[in-house]
């Protein structure tokens, strides 16, 4: 994927760890408000090979207990859906929306 005026490609796996580091992080952290949600745009690729990765990140930093869960619940009928349970008692929503083919 290369962004128009930019000179490098951004690379996917990058993304992911993108995703954990300032998305679910910043929430954990008490940056963000503990009542939010993330959204991700996916692009490119499918959302579940997309949570997979995520996934398969928070296992490799020995974060299991974190992992993207299917949401129990779904809201205004978005189909790519999921939630994360944190050591410090905070639960997140992550939606993702797909714009590609």
């Amino acid at each position: 994927c290369k962004k128009a005026g930019r000179k490098t490609k951004i690379v996917a796996h990058k993304l992911h760890i993108r995703y954990v580091e300032t998305g679910i992080d910043n929430y954990i952290s008490g940056k963000y408000p503990q009542k939010g949600c993330l959204v991700g745009y996916v692009l490119q690729g499918e959302p579940k090979n997309i949570i997979n990765k995520i996934n398969a990140y928070l296992c490799n930093k020995q974060r299991t207990t974190e992992q993207l869960k299917v949401a129990s619940s779904t809201i205004y009928n978005l189909k790519f859906c999921y939630q994360s349970a944190h050591d410090n008692g905070i639960y997140l929503k992550h939606f993702l929306l797909k714009f590609s083919a």
